[in-house]
């Protein structure tokens, strides 16, 4: 099917608007964005601290799943001297066959 407009026929005016425009429009809303996220860890600073745990750090291990899995091995490998081991878990397929 081939479409095509009638001879005299003209189409309305589109709504233009300058680069210039739409650049400080675009800088206006991502500064208008950056202010928003941050305002609500304004408060951050005003926070309780938190009680210390009476953690043995000379008997401490590491383990994860999966993806958490790859991070304890980094974590291992990066921290070997004060870990006494990591637990690395990456899954399995399924055995059953159809």
């Amino acid at each position: 099917m081939n479409i095509t407009r009638s001879p005299g026929r003209t189409l309305p005016p589109r709504f233009a608007v300058s680069h210039a425009l739409r650049r400080t429009l675009r800088t206006a809303c991502v500064a208008v964005a950056a202010v928003v996220s941050i305002a609500p860890y304004g408060d951050a600073a005003a926070a309780d601290q938190l009680p210390a745990y009476a953690a043995d750090l000379q008997r401490t291990s590491v383990s994860g799943l999966s993806s958490g899995g790859f991070m304890a091995a980094q974590f291992d490998v990066a921290f070997s001297s004060r870990l006494i081991g990591a637990g690395i878990v990456a899954g399995a397929r399924s055995i059953a066959r159809a």
